[in-house]
């Protein structure tokens, strides 16, 4: 690679799409959209890193990407030969952005810089249920919870990453402000382009009331349900609790909780896939038939196309 990556790391629904359509607007980056793929499949082997080279082609967003599949046995190899092919593409600075395997990332891509996305917890928990990634506010804070604790990890490991903190809410309410930070963390020019993106996509001008929606939309209960999960989170997350008394569910609401989420997630698969697709799916997984997975896994993949906005 030619030029040190940069990765942006936030939670699921927390404005990692926002910000890489303001980035991709600078002459400067290549920003080609999510890329956690670039990790999911990509494990240690002994003393190296491998990739799973048949699940990273089954990947949608992989296919979608235009990158050549990677050959050879050294997976760090691999996967900065995939950056490299990012790079080239725009003929920019790669930006990867990631929800998870931040470790994997700081460890594998030497010189990368780090800007960190944070999001209101409660905000993000409220919007994982319209995707469908949850059935209440209990179970959709997961993704959040996740991409906290793979924070931690990270910053307790490689407390010297050049790290730059954005917070969604600022970039709503003032983004020239916040993209100039950006910039200068980063080492390039400020651009207007970077505000531009309304004009060159189907995606809205960012809007302060998109901040701290929480407080408008999500009763007591359900704050008080999701401030119950955060307790060790709240230092340095750069969010304070709401002053509710907590509310810890007990054995019986869990058990409500956990059944009300379930059935919300499959009545959404069921309502993109049909009933079939999943089951043959998670059969192919479990019983290791790869052919039935690929098949299951490739018609899934072109109804989410027909759902990308």
């Amino acid at each position: 690679m030619s030029a040190d990556p940069i990765v942006v790391y936030g939670p699921l629904r927390g404005g990692t799409t926002m910000i890489r359509l303001m980035l991709d607007g600078h002459p400067d980056l290549t920003v080609p959209g999510e890329t956690d793929f670039l990790f999911d499949h990509l494990h240690r082997d002994g003393d190296g890193w491998r990739y799973e080279v048949d699940d990273l082609k089954s990947s949608r967003i992989f296919q979608d990407s235009g990158l050549a599949v990677p050959h050879g046995p050294n997976g760090q190899a691999a996967l900065l030969d995939l950056v490299g092919q990012i790079a080239e593409s725009g003929g920019g600075r790669p930006v990867l952005m990631l929800h998870r395997h931040l470790s994997e990332a700081a460890t594998l891509l030497p010189g990368v810089r780090i800007i960190r996305l944070l999001r209101d917890p409660r905000d993000v928990a409220r919007s994982a249920i319209g995707m469908g990634w949850a059935g209440n506010v209990y179970y959709g804070l997961d993704t959040w919870l996740e991409t906290e604790k793979n924070w931690r990890d990270f910053i307790a490991a490689s407390p010297d990453t050049p790290v730059h903190v954005l917070r969604y809410e600022d970039l709503v309410r003032n983004p020239e402000a916040e993209l100039r930070r950006i910039c200068a963390f980063l080492g390039i020019g400020f651009t207007e382009d970077l505000l531009a993106y309304p004009a060159r996509t189907t995606y809205a001008a960012p809007d302060p009331k998109l901040a701290s929606q929480w407080k408008r939309k999500l009763s007591d209960r359900e704050v008080r349900l999701i401030e119950s999960r955060l307790d060790p989170f709240w230092q340095d997350s750069g969010y304070e609790p709401s002053g509710l008394p907590v509310h810890r569910p007990d054995v019986s609401e869990l058990m409500m909780l956990r059944m009300q989420n379930r059935a919300a997630v499959w009545k959404h698969m069921v309502g993109r896939y049909g009933p079939m697709l999943p089951v043959i799916r998670g059969l192919g997984r479990r019983l290791r038939l790869s052919g039935l997975k690929q098949a299951a896994d490739k018609r899934i993949a072109d109804i989410d196309r027909s759902y990308l906005k």
